[in-house]
């Protein structure tokens, strides 16, 4: 009887064992099949670990500007196999645009395009790029700002908590108003004009004799509406999307600035991804640079007849005008090219458009 029970009991025991290792087996097993997931995630290092990027912009969905963001999406979700989720915010949803500057700097959100007076105040080098009459074409400043002048400028964001992507072109700007034509810098004299918050344009407008009075773009059309400025400059898409044009009588064609947006990062957001995913998200931030730049020159003559058709009058601005804008500019030039990168910028500027 005893050695019966005995044997009961030795069997017993060599199942028990048979069964936990069997368990362990399949637990390994499982393990594995998860680190070999995480692995196919696009992660080099094998983490599968997955990221969100919130990209803010200042304009409706209707925009080239809100398309090429659509297409940096595509493309980065596409590249990195779903590592990497973006997520766009456009007209202004997540702030003014210093407040999404600063929430990109900070870290609460990854990405924003942004214009060059909104950055200025944390990369004053990049202010030679809104130095009025520094272009004579579309096609110069796009072919400069690709190559390695514009690889300068976005590397000179290095230690603000930015990380520099590309460079955007919104379009030259134009001046409306409610006064009438605008044929030279006198003709501006003690106009109030709404500007971008930013001393150099300010010190534009004050050497062409107005009265300039920084407005954010999220309250230009109130502004405009209720007579606190009576003029203002913009690209033919910001003009019409923003439904400028129902609030302005006048736009001259002075092709005076080129806006410019840079497409930022968080630095160190930037920095801490793995290398493979910081290569895909610098590819299509350049990608869609392309792209706006391709929609936005395609469509701006149809936006010019859609400004001329709302009933606006329309003139272009003289050769002789030009000349007298640029002699009543030089203070600017005195006044904001001044440290020796910028300086170092503008000279191959002019350089490159000889």
């Amino acid at each position: 009887m005893v050695k019966k029970r005995l044997s009961t009991v030795l069997i017993f025991a060599l199942i028990l064992s048979i069964v936990t290792v069997l368990a362990a087996c399949g637990n390994n097993s499982n393990n594995g099949g998860n680190k070999m997931s995480e692995g196919n995630g696009g992660d080099k290092g094998g983490s599968g670990k997955t990221y969100t990027l919130k990209l803010s912009h200042n304009v409706p969905e209707d925009t080239a500007i809100h398309r090429a963001a659509l297409a940096f999406k595509d493309e980065v979700e596409k590249n990195s196999n779903g590592q990497i989720k973006v997520e766009i915010y456009p007209n202004l949803q997540l702030g003014a645009m210093r407040e999404q500057a600063e929430q990109v700097q900070f870290g609460s959100s990854q990405m924003t395009v942004q214009g060059t007076s909104v950055l200025t105040p944390f990369n004053e080098e990049i202010q030679v790029l809104d130095l009025p009459f520094l272009w004579p074409s579309d096609e110069k400043m796009w072919e400069v700002l690709q190559g390695p002048v514009g690889d300068e400028i976005l590397a000179s964001f290095e230690g603000t908590g930015f990380k520099g992507m590309a460079i955007w072109a919104i379009g030259f700007k134009q001046i409306t108003n409610n006064d009438g034509p605008i044929n030279g810098p006198t003709d501006l004299k003690g106009k109030k004009i709404r500007v971008m918050p930013s001393p150099l344009l300010v010190k534009q407008y004050e050497s062409w004799g107005a009265s300039p009075t920084p407005i954010d773009l999220g309250e230009l059309y109130t502004a405009l509406q209720q007579g606190v400025v009576s003029g203002q400059d913009n690209g033919y898409e910001t003009i019409y999307t923003q439904k400028i044009h129902e609030v302005q009588k006048y736009m001259t064609i002075s092709n005076h600035n080129m806006l410019n947006y840079m497409f930022v990062a968080n630095e160190k957001w930037f920095n801490d991804l793995p290398k493979d995913l910081q290569d895909v998200v610098s590819k299509a931030a350049k990608s869609s640079a392309q792209v706006h730049f391709d929609l936005r020159v395609a469509e701006e003559a149809e936006l010019l007849q859609k400004i001329k058709d709302s009933g606006v009058q329309v003139n272009e601005l003289s050769a002789e005008g030009q000349k007298a804008f640029i002699e009543a500019s030089k203070p600017v030039y005195d006044e904001f090219l001044k440290t020796d990168f910028q300086k170092s910028i503008y000279n191959k500027i002019q350089e490159a458009i000889k």
